[in-house]
């Protein structure tokens, strides 16, 4: 039987809890962190990490305000976001969380990244660094978290109107993205999850769902006039032996769309830099040393 709450440590608990967290209480009052837990949701104690309220990213991803650059986010967030229902209680119970690398080469563009999403749908949000174990080649590795939590239903009724789902892997479909705006929404997924080889010659974009792959190509060479499809989809067999999921689950497929000619890929880099929009500068300088785009 769990100890009775007096007086004194329910007003201990209303000081320093939003302060402190969880785990200073537990240690300081002598009890359960589940005990402790579960007293600030029944005393309605905020958390150290207080969420902002729904109303401030209201309609941020709705079709009415979407921009270029939140395209280039939406296309991003195919890539690289985390959506969850934190719990099964109605209310503000989803996230959103961005977890990309922290290694030296990557960490300037990366965290310029996360600056930019939170700058458009978050101001407020901390940018986390941890470490993490990975147990595939036996190292400690760097990583930046930028978790949006508290969404709403609605939130994420327009997130999955473009293409932002739970557990999205081998399930990503091409969402209604406006011609306008798809140079910005492709380079977004391109900084998540495309490549360019160091002398320019072939150009990937990797993903679980062909289909996916099959329909941004069809739109893609519609857009420029091509009479043509552009590149070609490729399916990695043997990728699917060497990558482990964490659960012990089936493994995904893996699927490239590749493009070999350097005109075409040419065309495709003045395609996604039109603007001077926010983008991977590692990845641009590329296309700018292999004589595709100029300065």
């Amino acid at each position: 039987m769990s100890k009775k709450w007096t007086n004194k440590e329910i007003k201990f608990l209303r000081k320093y809890y939003k302060k402190k967290g969880g785990k200073w209480c537990a240690k300081k009052l002598k009890r359960n962190l589940g005990g402790i837990y579960v007293k600030r949701f029944k005393l309605k104690i905020k958390g150290k990490n207080c969420n902002q309220k729904y109303d401030n990213i209201e309609g941020i991803f709705s079709r009415k305000n979407l921009t270029s650059n939140i395209a280039y986010i939406l296309g991003n967030s195919i890539a690289d976001v985390n959506i969850r229902n934190r719990s099964k209680n109605k209310g503000h119970s989803y996230r959103l969380k961005y977890e990309i690398s922290g290694e030296p080469g990557k960490y300037r563009d990366n965290y310029a990244l996360l600056m930019f999403i939170r700058k458009h749908i978050s101001p407020e949000r901390p940018i986390k660094k941890r470490e993490q174990w990975d147990k595939r080649y036996g190292k400690y590795y760097k990583k930046l978290i930028l978790e949006i939590s508290g969404l709403d239903k609605l939130i994420v009724r327009d997130l999955k109107y473009w293409g932002i789902i739970e557990r999205k892997t081998g399930e990503e479909f091409l969402p209604p993205i406006p011609n306008k705006y798809f140079y910005a929404w492709l380079l977004g997924l391109f900084d998540g999850d495309g490549h360019l080889a160091k002398d320019g010659y072939q150009r990937n974009i990797i993903a679980s769902s062909k289909s996916f792959l099959e329909d941004i190509q069809k739109k893609y060479s519609g857009l420029i006039g091509s009479k043509e499809l552009i590149g070609v989809i490729y399916h990695d067999k043997e990728s699917k032996s060497v990558r482990k999921k964490k659960d012990g689950g089936d493994l995904k497929d893996r699927f490239y769309w590749r493009i070999y000619n350097m005109p075409q890929i040419s065309q495709m880099a003045h395609f996604i830099y039109q603007d001077n929009g926010f983008c991977f500068r590692r990845k641009k300088k590329r296309f700018i040393k292999a004589g595709l785009l100029e300065i």
